[in-house]
């Protein structure tokens, strides 16, 4: 009887074991995905934050450009004004 009882026993452990092995594995599974998910939505982030930067700089440049092309007509007319009003 003591026979079976450890048996039985040593069953469990074995049983024990295989399960914590299986955990053991389906972790380290999750745990490379997400790290393969990290690098992917970091590599993804990095991306658009590089295009957002071009797209700033190109928003800054035509503001400016138009800010530039605003003044010139501006002081082409007012010249014209006091041209017209010396005149």
């Amino acid at each position: 009887m003591a026979e079976q009882i450890a048996e039985s026993a040593f069953s469990g452990v074995g049983q024990v074991a295989d399960e914590t092995r299986r955990a053991r594995e389906v972790a380290e599974a999750a745990i490379a995905e997400a790290k393969s998910v990290h690098g992917a939505v970091e590599s993804r982030v990095a991306a658009l934050s590089a295009r957002a930067d071009e797209s700033t700089t190109h928003a800054v440049e035509a503001l400016t450009e138009q800010m530039h092309q605003t003044a010139a007509e501006t002081e082409a007319k007012a010249s014209w004004t006091v041209g017209t009003i010396v005149q």
